[in-house]
């Protein structure tokens, strides 16, 4: 049992967006094998073999401004008001 996945991804709109593709299961490989022993002379073997090839596409846009700056917010702590005393 195993499985072979991919994808692929192209940015377009100068960075604002991007088309992508995912592949699962490329080579139909994935066989669930399931044996079992239980009562005296009882035996029990499955083979389940269901397509589990997929494909999906996605579509991704950035929205707003393309450079983010993030705010620091700033707590007063013991040691700031240690350094605004000894000041």
């Amino acid at each position: 049992m195993f499985r072979v996945n991919g994808g692929i991804q192209k940015k377009i709109w100068k960075g604002k967006g991007a088309i992508a593709m995912n592949f699962e299961d490329l080579f139909h490989s994935w066989v669930y094998h399931n044996k079992s022993f239980g009562i005296r002379q009882s035996d029990y073997y499955q083979i389940n073999t269901t397509d589990t090839r997929r494909i999906g596409i996605a579509f991704s846009y950035k929205f707003g401004k393309e450079s983010f700056v993030r705010k620091r917010r700033h707590a007063n702590t013991a040691s700031d008001d240690e350094k605004g005393r000894v000041e």
